[in-house]
């Protein structure tokens, strides 16, 4: 089998392998649950670590020649949300995230560019402002520092003529 040929499924493995690496959930079947969804061509199912600090859900079709859609149905009650919650889906293969509400949630997969997502899911998602803040290096300088205070404006502003103005004004 050639890794380096045209069409190679090496850097999907890889990414796979690190992804099931990075992800506790992924570690055992203990907790291992199916979910509904109303095309028999698509599969679901989820896991998750017994805190529930880790969900994963995957989502594959089955079928490699046409693409799939429907609707999936989650037990939200196995992942640890509440039936009306709102929560973010950030799909650990493309990067894409989603908020979802509720149980039932629309997917469409394609065999070309598509075949699978693989979620992991945010439970506590209070805002679609919300962020992945561990991504993010913390602020520098306390709290009321010239890093976080805006300077008053003065006649005597050393920002130059545009300061003040905003962007696109003449």
């Amino acid at each position: 089998w050639n890794l380096r040929a045209p069409g190679s499924l090496e850097e999907l493995i890889t990414q796979i392998n690190r992804i099931r690496r990075d992800n506790p959930a992924l570690h055992s079947n203990d907790r291992l649950e199916f979910h509904a969804a109303d095309n028999p061509q698509i599969l679901a199912f989820s896991k998750t670590t017994e805190s529930l600090d880790n969900l994963i859900l995957v989502v594959a079709s089955v079928d490699p020649h046409h693409i799939q859609s429907g609707w999936v149905s989650l037990d939200l009650s196995q992942l640890g949300i509440a039936q009306d919650a709102t929560f973010q889906v950030h799909d650990l293969l493309t990067g894409e995230r989603y908020l979802w509400r509720g149980p039932r949630n629309y997917i469409e997969l394609n065999p070309n560019t598509r075949p699978a997502h693989v979620f992991r899911v945010r439970p506590r998602v209070s805002t679609e402002q919300d962020l992945d803040i561990s991504r993010y290096p913390p602020a520098r300088g306390p709290i009321g520092s010239d890093l976080l205070t805006v300077p008053k404006p003065s006649s005597k502003s050393s920002l130059g003529p545009a300061a003040g103005r905003s962007r696109g004004s003449a």
